[in-house]
């Protein structure tokens, strides 16, 4: 094991001795004032160019997330919330892709719909470019890559309806980043 998967088995830290659970329960501003954090819930192959000490995904790590994902998705579905989006809570979704996190709560994966919470996020993550758009791009690319691919369509579907919205002036050559990705 690494690191990494230490850390994601809730059994190691990361590299500023903080646990998974403390991460996903830190709050909205907590994590928008934290800046070494996301390498850590979404690890990519290449080092990061804005935190040295972030872990580099091996073909081990790869392997293990495709055994032990359980705690992936509570960092993304923590991530979606920050981003002021949520599972839709339809009763019979269409498409049917069940999932259970660590906490052995069932979900249905089938789209993203708008939190409560969208318009005071929206002011932080959508209304203008900024280091959020590229935390979407390392989530995109991190789910990929991990193959949690029902996870990145679902989120890039969403993303996708808010960049061809007229609300939000989402850079062009951003949601091409997160177009190559998928």
């Amino acid at each position: 094991m690494s690191q990494l998967t230490d850390f994601y088995e809730e059994d190691g830290l990361d590299s500023e001795n903080r646990s998974l659970r403390h991460i996903l329960n830190m709050t909205d501003n907590e994590l928008e004032g934290t800046h070494d954090c996301i390498q850590w819930l979404f690890p990519l192959r290449e080092q990061s160019n804005f935190n040295a000490d972030a872990p580099v995904l091996s073909d081990q790590d790869i392997e293990w997330f495709e055994q032990h994902g359980g705690n992936f998705y509570d960092a993304f579905e923590r991530f979606i919330g920050f981003c002021g989006l949520q599972w839709s809570q339809e009763e019979e979704p269409d498409n049917k892709i069940a999932w259970s996190n660590s906490r052995h709560c069932s979900y249905y994966i089938n789209k993203l719909e708008y939190a409560p919470n969208f318009d005071e996020r929206a002011k932080l993550v959508w209304a203008s470019f900024n280091h959020n758009m590229l935390r979407i791009t390392r989530v995109l690319k991190s789910a990929k890559t991990l193959g949690f691919d029902d996870l990145a369509d679902a989120f890039y579907a969403k993303c996708k309806e808010i960049y061809e919205g007229t609300k939000f002036k989402i850079p062009a050559d951003t949601f091409g980043y997160w177009t190559k990705v998928i």
